[in-house]
């Protein structure tokens, strides 16, 4: 008996549930071009007026996206930096004649910050240590450390040079686009935001693990405010040369921008000697020898300046040794905070060949393991 009651309360809840459906759907037929809202408004006495209805819209996001677009004139450059965001809407309608204000608020930001993971280091006795797996993953610690992250920094905004205005609020720097825009749903919109133009001056970047030097200028952002980070694509003498990522740029700093690469530049790089064994007879320690050498040649027709980053072990304990060969001598070390990474500086002359010969020996107590 108790089963069948349950089964007639069963279809008296089912024929509720149908009504419901039948008068949602007189409401919101399933076949409409356009949301509907319906709303009961309350007041305490007639009125007339505009009723302004505000929501948040979570189908609505833009990005910022640049053209790095450089004239080259041997090593002198003409360079325009142009900013737009890129702006799309999903909510399923179409605006018209829409006012737009863009923010750089990030709601999805950290609002503390998290404890390091305990570091714990030891030394060790290979001889004894009967598990020889050794992990190959840096600790996050090391990763970290390499990291290229830049803490933000408030800058009053520039003034827009395509009419439109920009201001800070707080950390949040606000562009209110001058026109109204029209904006189809599902659709991309580019809004024009600033444009930036400067005279540089050109120099290469390479490095011995590649076969081609890599063109720079190092740009100060005079703008008064920020380059705001984005996706940056390259263009070269109006050809497409690629895209890259594009830091924020604080006003007054100053930011060595990456032009693509430079195929008149050939780096060939060998090694000419690898050995490691003990020291003599009845040694107690060993030795780790390497020699390298890198030739940089340049197929241009004009002079560029040139920097040649390579790195040297760094040693933290006493009892590793590092003794380094370089000749000509390095120019640079400890490159932006990145202890032994280090750079050789010259004017490459058109045509030329430059030559450096690099190396170091690693001498530690014998019975031990260098990781």
């Amino acid at each position: 008996r108790k089963m069948v009651t349950l089964s007639e309360r069963g279809k008296e809840l089912g024929a509720v549930l149908q009504r419901a459906q039948e008068r949602l759907d007189d409401i919101v037929p399933e076949d409409r071009d356009e949301l509907v809202l319906k709303m009961t408004v309350h007041a305490e006495k007639p009125f007339q007026g505009d009723i302004d209805l505000s929501y948040f819209a979570r189908d609505v996001h833009w990005d910022m996206m640049s053209d790095v677009m450089l004239s080259q004139d041997k090593a002198k450059g003409a360079l325009t930096i142009a900013q737009k965001a890129v702006v799309v809407q999903d909510t399923g309608e179409d605006w018209d004649d829409v006012s737009v204000i863009l923010s750089t608020v990030d709601l999805n930001r950290a609002a503390g910050v998290s404890l390091p993971f305990e570091w714990i280091r030891n030394l060790y006795d290979p001889a004894k240590r009967k598990d020889k797996f050794r992990a190959s993953k840096r600790s996050n610690y090391a990763e970290s450390a390499l990291s290229d992250s830049v803490e933000p920094v408030i800058e009053e905004a520039s003034a827009m040079h395509l009419g439109n205005s920009s201001m800070n609020a707080g950390q949040t720097q606000i562009f209110e686009i001058n026109a109204a825009l029209d904006m189809p749903s599902e659709e991309i919109t580019v809004v024009p935001l600033q444009e930036i133009n400067m005279n540089v001056d050109l120099y290469a970047r390479a490095r011995n693990s590649e076969p081609s030097g890599f063109l720079y200028a190092n740009i100060t952002n005079e703008t008064g405010g920020r380059i705001l980070p984005s996706t940056a694509s390259l263009y070269r003498d109006g050809q497409y040369f690629g895209q890259f990522n594009m830091p924020e740029i604080v006003a007054g700093d100053e930011y060595p921008l990456q032009l693509g690469v430079l195929d008149g530049l050939r780096v060939d790089h060998s090694v000419i000697k690898r050995e490691d064994g003990d020291r003599g007879l009845l040694s107690s320690s060993q030795i780790a020898e390497s020699r390298f050498e890198t030739v940089v040649t340049s197929l241009l027709d004009y002079d560029i300046p040139v920097r040649l980053f390579d790195r040297v072990p760094v040693s933290e304990s006493e009892d590793l040794i590092v003794k380094e060969y370089a000749k000509p001598a390095i120019t640079d070390r400890d490159i932006d905070g990145r202890r032994g990474v280090v750079s050789w500086n010259w004017d490459m002359q058109a045509g030329a060949t430059h030559k450096i010969e690099f190396g170091y020996d690693l001498s530690w107590p014998s019975g031990f393991a260098v990781e």
